[in-house]
């Protein structure tokens, strides 16, 4: 067999940088084979200089790591490994960053975080909602504003969508609210902060000369989830009250029938 052939390496050329590279081995073929422009004779042994191997050897040691850790961040769990308690300690102080040069290595792993997805409606009535209303005549418009919002592990968006405004009314204040609307209209999203109100007139609803009673408001929409399946979106009710017309200083009091109310009412989300 032909004399052992040494690949060598240029000063600073780095070879070696796998555990999963050959070292050395021998030329079986019937050709010189060229390795790291080295050429290796048919059936000559070769192998890597001493010298590289040494240096491969010891940064791989160097890797070993004595102290490590599992820290999460960003949805993942990282495997971070220190030469030293003092590289670990270092690390803490200056933030933990798992992106940082002081950890040997730090590895990334997917962990199972809470996807569920939630949508909100929130319907906000521009009147204050424990104002008693005495109308002069049957109309009496408020500011109404529908925000529609989808929520899940990422964080909190708007959504554009149409809503349907529904109005109840019942006579009697500690009876079940109808389970049907006696009217509704259509009712666009706004984003949120917004300070864009649609008036809708709910005194027309009102029954006339009746005893007190109440009228309520409620947004619905319908929206599909990330599995495409249909989901209906609907909050509490938001209620306002109305007294039977009377005369008297009650009626010149509030005689401005178009007014906006004191306060913003917003309805919580489901």
């Amino acid at each position: 067999m032909a004399k052992k052939v040494t690949i060598t390496t240029d000063p600073g050329e780095i070879l070696l940088n796998s555990l999963s590279q050959d070292w050395g081995g021998v030329n079986n073929t019937d050709e010189t084979i060229t390795i790291n422009d080295t050429d290796v004779p048919p059936h000559a042994e070769w192998g890597i200089n001493r010298g590289e191997v040494e240096r491969f050897i010891k940064s791989e040691l160097s890797k070993r790591a004595s102290v490590m850790k599992i820290v999460t961040a960003n949805n993942y769990a990282y495997i971070v490994g220190f030469a030293t308690a003092a590289d670990y300690q270092t690390w803490v102080d200056a933030g933990s960053d798992v992106a940082s040069n002081i950890p040997l290595f730090s590895e990334r792993i997917p962990i199972a975080v809470n996807t569920t997805v939630q949508f909100v409606a929130r319907l906000t009535v521009d009147a204050d909602p424990d104002e008693q209303i005495v109308a002069i005549k049957q109309s009496y418009r408020v500011g109404v504003q529908f925000n529609a919002q989808r929520t899940d592990a990422g964080g909190t968006e708007d959504l554009t969508a149409t809503g349907t405004l529904q109005i109840f009314r019942r006579t009697t204040p500690n009876d079940d609210w109808p389970t049907v609307p006696i009217a509704s209209q259509r009712l666009a999203s706004v984003a949120t902060g917004s300070t864009d109100f649609t008036l809708v007139d709910i005194g027309k609803y009102f029954i006339p000369n009746n005893d007190t009673q109440q009228i309520a408001l409620r947004v619905i929409y319908s929206e599909t989830d990330d599995e495409d399946n249909p989901v209906t979106v609907q909050p509490p009710y938001c209620i306002h009250q109305d007294h039977p017309h009377q005369p008297g200083p009650a009626m010149g009091r509030q005689r401005d029938h178009t007014r906006r109310g004191r306060q913003q009412f917003s309805v919580p989300p489901l």
